[in-house]
Formats: C-alpha cells, structure tokens, sequence
C-alpha cells in the first residue's frame, strides 16, 4: 500500500469512528515520515502526578546543540493531555527542534496562576535537562494553543515566573514568544471567577509588559 492510500484510509477509518481531530493529527504525522523520535515519555519535572512532560528529538542528533521549543496546549485551562499533542512534537522535531510538551494542573483543581507556574517548572527542566537529549538550553523557545499561548505570553512577559533566585541562567526569560493561536476576547465573568480565582486583574498580560520584557514574536 502507498503512503497516500494508507493515509486515505486512516482518514476513512477516522471519520467512521469518529477519531477526534488530535487523534487524526497524529495519525497523520505517525504516516507523514521518519525524522523525529520520541526520546522521552512521562518524565517528571514536579511533586504533582500531572507535572510530566514528553519529550521529542531528530532522530538523527547535529553535531551542534539543537533549539528547543516548549509547547503549551490549550483547552481553556479545564482540559487537555500532553499525548495529544503528539503530531507537534513530530512536527517540531522533524524540523530540527528539541521538542518539550508539559502537562500541567487544570481547573477546578488549581486556579491562576498555578498553571502558568507549572509551566515554568517546565521551562527549568528544559534549561537543566535539554542537553541530554541534544538540545542547547541557552535557546529555548516558547510556543502555544489558546489558554496555553496565554501562558506562554505570560512566562515570556512577566519574568519573575521564571526567577527562582538559584541562578542568572535559570532566570532569563525565553528568546521569543511562537502562539499557533491566542484567543483576546474576554472570558464570560463565570468562567473568570472559576479560572483566575481572585486574580483576574493580575491575569492580564498588558500588566506584565515593560520596554524591557518584550520577546522577539516569530510567526
């Protein structure tokens, strides 16, 4: 069977069965080729159970460190998993980035900001940990979907997120910002209050700008 009659099937089975859109993305990209790698699966970066994170490389490592991009979902912040997201990882790593994808904690369980914080947890990992998979952590990356390009806007526009005070590498901010997709129209008050808790008016990215904090965007 040729790649295009096995990627036709795969998209008759899915519509027959009623795969869901990341289902289908990621058997698409599972079809699409063979250069990139899952180089880790399930790897903690915090206490939390839902604090793990994949991570995704070339498949065939560059003499020189490769960049790393970190990808935050969306899902409203009350919904989404890590093995989704499969088919970005793919997508990035075929294309030479060392690739992270968290998981972090959801509402109603959390509230703002713990999400943006379990995100940071993620970027420290990628900055102490990339080398090992052939990544250069001095440049990182960050990219998302939705509620999480929100969250990366904010770990790129409010620094003190990633300023734990161990050291001046751990506290410099990503290089640039990369949403696939950011939603600006406000949140109804109702899922305001549910998401953000009392921190609504810090949960602005506006308050988090200076002349100073600004990354580069590259899309």
């Amino acid at each position: 069977m040729t790649r295009r009659h096995a990627l036709l099937a795969s998209l008759s089975s899915a519509l027959t069965f009623g795969c869901s859109p990341a289902g289908l993305l990621n058997g698409f990209s599972r079809l699409a080729g063979d250069s990139a790698r899952l180089a880790a699966s399930g790897v903690a970066f915090g206490d939390h159970s839902r604090l793990k994170l994949d991570v995704w490389a070339p498949k065939q490592r560059s003499a020189r460190p490769s960049p790393v991009v970190i990808f935050l979902y969306g899902g409203g912040w009350v919904s989404g998993e890590r093995r989704d997201y499969g088919f970005v990882g793919r997508a990035f790593a075929a294309r030479g980035f060392v690739t992270v994808i968290p998981d972090y904690r959801l509402v109603p369980t959390v509230r703002f900001p713990t999400f943006i914080e379990d995100a940071a947890g993620a970027v420290r990992w990628a900055q102490d940990h990339a080398a090992s998979f052939g990544g250069d952590p001095r440049r990182i990356d960050l990219s998302g979907h939705s509620a999480g390009a929100y969250i990366a806007a904010m770990l790129s526009l409010d620094r003190h997120y990633l300023a734990d005070g161990e050291s001046t590498r751990r506290s410099s901010a990503p290089r640039r910002f990369c949403p696939a997709h950011m939603i600006s129209t406000p949140l109804p008050s109702s899922a305001d209050g549910m998401r953000l808790g009392t921190g609504r008016a810090r949960a602005k990215p506006s308050r988090s700008t200076s002349s100073g904090a600004m990354p580069r965007r590259c899309c």
